[in-house]
């Protein structure tokens, strides 16, 4: 068991340093993260997390971790020290006190009483169920108080005697949206989650590509769920709800299955139509490789300009994948486990239906063997890794261009 968890993370400690070079620090971080929880004395993994700290105190906690761990780490010491040398001196001047604090509850207005007593009146966790509250809610007045019935200060026939308080019912409105994934919500549909940042709706696909502060971890659970879901029962809802989780992880390949399905459902929907066919328009670009991190990188870049991606990690998942879809282009690693970029290329060739499918090799060795191997083997062109996204898209620009989406 020890060997294997210590293969797994000498496994993504290379896909961080892939992520790293590739230019995709989200990624190495995350892959970092679960790093940490596996092994949290990693050292090697505590420097790179140094090295792709966003600020110089995060790298000193992690480069103080390493210390602890290796007192004799030079590079950890000589880097920290630099870091403790340009850290800002601290402003030692004493900050005026605070304003006193408003007595009474923020959430409900006060006004003098005429008897004797204050009293306080708890009331509910406004801030945590703000997905259910108004706007208002934080600064109820008087005159949002019902009439209906009588609170019960009035029953007691002492109306001056405390602030007039709003029930919780009269505060809380009827939700009639939610989001497809996080089950967020709102009192008015959405284009765009506010908790999971998922797209909603169909009518922009490029926007999804461009979408920012997605929670990714939140959209793969939503997955999961929708894939149970489907599997008790295939319906409209369930159809469109995981063709806009993939569409949300530049996953239009697979959406597209789905939003089929979904159009079979639904033919006269308009919307999902054209989203159908502009998804269809989109050039397929297969992309090959064992490491998790470049077949991201690849389908991101790509998706995000115009491609649609469909990625196998090895050769045997290539060529069965290559029987239902015909790509216009392929991506094919070198060093891969079982068969390697050579013998898939050579099967790709060989075969009347696939040989003219244009093949870019892809290998970490600049070198003038590999490149004649892979013509040889009947690859179209040759990539080095790691490679810029320039680089990238000017080679398959060579072979094929972007479809431009005919819905925009």
């Amino acid at each position: 068991m020890a060997s294997e968890s210590a293969m797994k993370t000498s496994v993504l400690l290379r896909e961080v340093v892939a992520a790293a070079k590739l230019g995709q620090k989200s990624m190495a971080r995350n892959l970092l993260r679960e790093i940490h929880d596996k092994e949290p004395l990693n050292e090697q993994a505590l420097m790179w997390s140094a090295a792709l700290a966003e600020s110089p105190e995060e790298a000193m906690s992690h480069l103080e971790r390493v210390l602890e761990i290796n007192p004799k780490n030079t590079q950890a010491l000589n880097v920290l020290a630099v870091h403790r040398l340009n850290r800002p001196k601290r402003d030692t001047t004493v900050p005026p006190p605070p304003p006193p604090q408003q007595q009474g509850n923020p959430y409900v207005a006060q006004r003098p009483f005429s008897g004797q007593a204050n009293l306080s009146v708890p009331t509910p966790n406004v801030q945590a169920r703000s997905s259910a509250l108004t706007e208002e809610a934080p600064a109820v007045h008087e005159h949002h108080v019902s009439r209906e019935q009588p609170t019960s200060y009035e029953q007691n026939g002492s109306e001056d005697m405390g602030p007039k308080l709003v029930r919780l019912s009269e505060v809380v409105r009827k939700q009639d949206w939610q989001c497809a994934f996080c089950r967020t919500e709102s009192e008015v549909p959405l284009d765009r989650c506010g908790l999971c940042g998922g797209i909603q709706v169909l009518e922009d696909l490029s926007a999804f590509s461009t979408n920012r502060g997605l929670n990714e971890s939140l959209v793969e659970e939503a997955i999961l769920r929708i894939r149970r879901e489907l599997a008790a029962e295939e319906t409209f809802s369930g159809q469109m709800s995981m063709a806009k989780a993939l569409l949300n992880l530049n996953r239009s390949a697979e959406a597209l299955n789905h939003l089929r399905k979904a159009n079979e459902l639904h033919p006269n929907d308009g919307v999902l139509k054209l989203a159908v066919r502009t998804l269809e328009n989109r050039t397929l670009v297969m992309a090959v490789d064992d490491s998790l991190t470049v077949r991201k990188v690849v389908n991101l870049t790509l998706e995000r300009n115009g491609y649609r991606v469909i990625t196998a990690a090895d050769g045997m998942e290539a060529l069965a994948l290559l029987n239902d879809h015909t790509p216009h282009l392929i991506l094919l690693d070198i060093t891969m486990p079982r068969m390697d970029g050579y013998q898939v290329c050579k099967v790709i060739k060989q075969n009347p239906y696939t040989k003219s499918i244009p093949v870019v090799m892809l290998s970490g060795n600049d070198g003038f063997f590999d490149k004649m191997k892979g013509k040889l083997a009947g690859a179209t062109d040759y990539l080095t890794k790691p490679f810029k996204e320039d680089t990238l898209l000017a080679s398959l620009k060579k072979y094929v261009k972007p479809r431009k989406d005919s819905g925009k």
